[in-house]
């Protein structure tokens, strides 16, 4: 998971390169649970990893 999400970072600041938003922090945070309006980083844009349980 920690490697898919560094590539996901990587290939977002490749996109922004340039840009005006290549100036906009980057962070990563790995959050287990519901994601509804009480979720304090419901407020940021948000990029989803999904990944099939682990039998």
């Amino acid at each position: 998971m920690e490697e898919d999400l560094d590539d996901i970072i990587f290939e977002l600041e490749v996109f922004l390169g340039g840009g005006p938003e290549q100036r906009s922090e980057i962070t990563a945070e790995v959050h287990v649970g519901r994601t509804d309006a009480t979720w304090p980083g419901r407020q940021h844009a948000l990029l989803y990893v999904a990944k099939p349980e682990a039998g």
